[in-house]
């Protein structure tokens, strides 16, 4: 057997030992930081759970933690602001489930219907309920705001047009077309 063989044979032989044993440490070191990934989802999981609690004194040190793990295993990091902002006040949740979406646009168009109508009050109610049901469904969290912010300015005819006329102009957005067409008929002025 000359020495070109006796490499070829031998290199056969030490690959097949090797590629086994490559391939099982490459496969065990890849399971592992699966395993890790699981482990820090679940750790931010908890840590979203506990940040979606009220805050107290006894909770401080807990919701501290929680942001740390946030920061740590979410890959998104929080500014100092929504750190602060998240240790004072619960996180908002949500549940995108269809039952809910369902329900707020049942309720943003009762707002709009109400709006109409000249029921601010009940309308401030209907977006109330909308944003409670599907959180940042359209814009009824800003609507039911305006309404709102301005109750005593709905009594007097010209800012009730100019309030509104806000709604039609900035709120919009994906609104039910028919109520909006109306709203904007009854707060823009008619041709000359």
């Amino acid at each position: 057997m000359n020495v070109w063989e006796r490499l070829k044979v031998l290199s056969a032989a030490t690959a097949a030992v090797l590629i086994p044993v490559v391939l099982g440490v490459i496969g065990n070191r890849y399971t592992q930081a699966i395993k890790e990934r699981e482990v820090e989802g679940r750790f931010v999981e908890l840590a979203v759970n506990i940040l979606a609690e009220p805050p107290s004194e006894e909770t401080k040190n807990l919701r501290l933690w929680a942001t740390r793990v946030v920061n740590q295993y979410s890959g998104v990091q929080l500014d100092s602001a929504a750190t602060v902002e998240v240790l004072n006040i619960p996180l908002p949740t949500v549940s995108a489930t269809p039952r809910n979406y369902r329900l707020a646009a049942e309720r943003e168009r009762q707002g709009f219907e109400l709006i109409l109508a000249g029921r601010y009050d009940e309308a401030i109610q209907a977006f109330t309920e909308a944003e409670d049901a599907y959180p940042t469904y359209h814009q009824v969290y800003e609507i039911g705001r305006l309404l709102s912010r301005n109750r005593t300015a709905l009594a007097d005819p010209a800012q009730r047009r100019a309030v509104l006329k806000r709604i039609v102009d900035e709120y919009g957005w994906n609104a039910p077309e028919d109520l909006l067409a109306e709203l904007r008929r009854r707060v823009e002025p008619a041709p000359c």
